[in-house]
């Protein structure tokens, strides 16, 4: 770890003395900034914690979404080594408790799968939202943890086109295409992307002898159209976006884990939405969001053949903006209503209607906002949530935020009606949402060439949803267990010098049981610190603008196991890229990922009958083209 530092440090200081920089890549902003564009949901949340990671895919060489949310604190997305989905996550909460939307629109999936942000290439992101804190009240079921909106890039009034071509290591391949135009006031944005990647890494097994990962491709084909224009006063935005991906399903490695060389997971999956507004009179908007995803899953493995789910999720929010002075009210309706048809979960249905009313106060130096919203779900009773938070503008340059909030996440059709394969399900008429309760508070500094923000937050969850074993080769779910997180979040940018631009976050968490056999202990896959550093400059050479960024990350080991017993190791991951504008409209990116060639396993899980871990590959490269046109 010490030689670790040493070589940052040395990296850092030889970029601060040797080059005239400036510029960024990938950057976090810890306070929001002003977007007007179509898809942001900040202003539903005006005093959470929040962070923007904007990226610039040609000068990162960045093939995956989730390389640019890792950049993000306090989101924990454990590396699974390719094919098999990760599983993201906020302040201690799991996947299940995170909402996951695109443009606003909801993806988390009714029968419980990990939500795979990897389906949406990174050419097509504009920028990722990230907002803490229990908030159910602001954006319904699964906001526990916190909500993450990938934002998906926007249509303007310029005419234009873009290419994107990248390759990497193990077979890793990306073609974007996004073409930009307008009619009269209509704007327009289309984008086709392929990705493919084999993830043949090889990788060492727990007797010392190696293995290639086998079964372990992804191929996905994604179409994005939005559309912007303006009738008779309505402000609208239509978002029309199809993906196919196919992928591998190589198994996990380990005493209890079995490599799969045969199973796929094939999904398709149509998201259309329509977003308008009108300003009815001075201080009075009406917000109309209509959306649909079709998403439909075929899983072949060797034991099961083929099994095929069919979701789809529609869903109408309607919404009033009045403004009266210093006092601002928002009520709102909401309808959800999701359809299942599955050969694992049967038919079933369950409708949502909603209410909720944000208003808001803003009285220099202080801003007050309260939320509050009910649920009210065909199979179960009104549900009531709220949120509040208030910021104080002490001087031009620091804040002082604070929030309060409550979330909830309804059991799922995977704990409702599980499949049963070798063991027989029971299934628990008294199964209970679960719940939370979170406050967070702290200092924000902003500055023209600094910006630092840092909070202390508490999150308690109760009623967790556990599986349980009544009966030999039984099992159900059941209500049964407590957790609580707490931590410190810092987040940091500084502009020491024309064309330098440093960042770094830190998170330092608490996450436990807070019930049941091992209460006080650790929860296990949960990393205590995670530290991102990273450097971005902007030199010029031969006349030519040159990007180039280090970035470091250290991830503190995790326990495998609810014992506390075994931990993996640290990872040190450390990258550096650079891109190179030949031209005014062409750049050519290089990137190392990587560098110390660290495949210590970020997930391993130690039950009774085993361990079971996934491999991960060790240094990669990766090479693009960008053209402009």
């Amino acid at each position: 770890m010490k030689n670790v530092i040493l070589t940052i440090c040395f990296l850092l200081t030889f970029v601060f003395f040797a080059f005239p920089l400036y510029s960024g890549t990938i950057y976090v902003i810890a306070t929001p900034i002003d977007d007007d564009g179509y898809g942001t949901v900040l202003e539903k949340a005006t005093t959470s914690f929040s962070e923007i990671v904007q990226t610039d895919t040609y000068s990162s060489g960045l093939v995956r979404t989730t390389e640019a949310l890792k950049r993000a604190s306090s989101v924990e997305l454990p590396d699974y080594g390719g094919a098999v989905a990760s599983p993201v996550s906020l302040r201690g909460s799991n996947f299940q408790q995170t909402l996951i939307l695109l443009d606003g629109m909801r993806l988390n999936s009714a029968v419980g799968d990990i939500t795979d942000v990897t389906v949406f290439p990174i050419s097509t992101v504009h920028q990722i939202e990230v907002i803490k804190g229990s908030n159910s009240a602001s954006f319904g079921p699964c906001a526990m943890g916190g909500v993450i909106n990938i934002v998906t890039k926007r249509p303007g009034y310029e005419n234009g086109v873009d290419f994107t071509s990248a390759y990497g290591s193990y077979g890793s391949s990306l073609y974007s295409a996004t073409v930009n135009t307008s009619v009269q006031d209509c704007g327009l944005m289309a984008s086709l992307s392929k990705l493919h990647e084999d993830n043949d890494f090889y990788y060492e097994k727990d007797d010392g002898t190696s293995a290639k990962r086998e079964n372990n491709k992804v191929d996905n084909v994604s179409g994005l159209t939005k559309i912007w224009f303006d009738y008779a006063g309505w402000d609208t935005s239509v978002l029309l976006n199809h993906f196919e991906q196919t992928k591998g399903s190589p198994g996990s490695e380990g005493s209890a884990g079995w490599i799969t060389l045969n199973d796929e997971v094939h999904q398709t999956q149509q998201m259309y939405q329509l977003v308008t507004s009108k300003t009815i009179q001075d201080e009075l908007v009406l917000n109309i969001r209509s959306a649909r995803n079709h998403n439909r899953l075929r899983t072949s493995t060797e034991y099961g053949g083929d099994s095929w789910t069919r979701l789809i999720d529609d869903n109408l929010e309607v919404g009033l903006e009045m403004d009266a002075g210093i006092f601002k009210i928002c009520p709102g309706f909401y309808y959800l209503l999701q359809r299942i048809n599955s050969d694992d979960y049967g038919i079933h249905s369950q409708k949502t209607i909603s209410g909720t009313c944000n208003t808001a106060l803003a009285y220099e130096p202080i801003y007050l906002s309260f939320t509050a919203r009910f649920d009210k779900s065909s199979d179960s009773s009104t549900k009531w949530t709220y949120q509040t938070g208030a910021v104080w503008d002490i001087n031009d340059w620091l804040k002082l935020k604070t929030n309060v909030g409550t979330g909830y996440r309804e059991p799922t059709a995977g704990e409702l009606y599980a499949p049963s394969t070798w063991y027989t399900f029971v299934p628990n008429a008294e199964l209970e949402p679960e719940r939370s309760f979170s406050w967070d508070i702290g200092p924000s500094v902003n500055m023209e060439r600094f910006s630092l923000t840092a909070s202390y937050f508490v999150t308690e969850y109760s009623d967790m949803i556990k599986m349980e074993y009544p009966a030999p080769y039984q099992f159900t779910y059941s209500n049964v267990s407590k957790t609580h997180a707490s931590g410190i979040e810092t987040n940091l940018w500084i502009v020491p010098k024309e064309r330098v631009t440093l960042s770094a976050n830190y998170i330092y968490s608490n996450l436990r049981y807070a019930s049941g056999p091992y209460e006080s202990k650790r929860l296990k896959q949960r990393p205590r610190q995670v530290a991102n550093i990273q450097a971005d400059f902007n030199p010029k050479l031969l006349k030519k603008d040159v990007n180039f960024f280090v970035s470091y990350q250290f991830r503190q080991g995790v326990y495998a196991d609810d014992e506390n017993t075994e931990k993996t190791g640290n990872r040190n991951i450390m990258n550096a890229g650079i891109s190179l504008h030949m031209f005014d409209d062409v750049a050519l990116s290089f990137q190392v990922k990587n560098i110390f060639d660290d495949t210590s396993p970020e997930f391993e899980d130690k039950i009774t009958w085993g361990n079971f871990w996934y491999p991960l590959p060790g240094r990669t490269y990766n090479i693009a083209l960008h053209l402009e046109f």
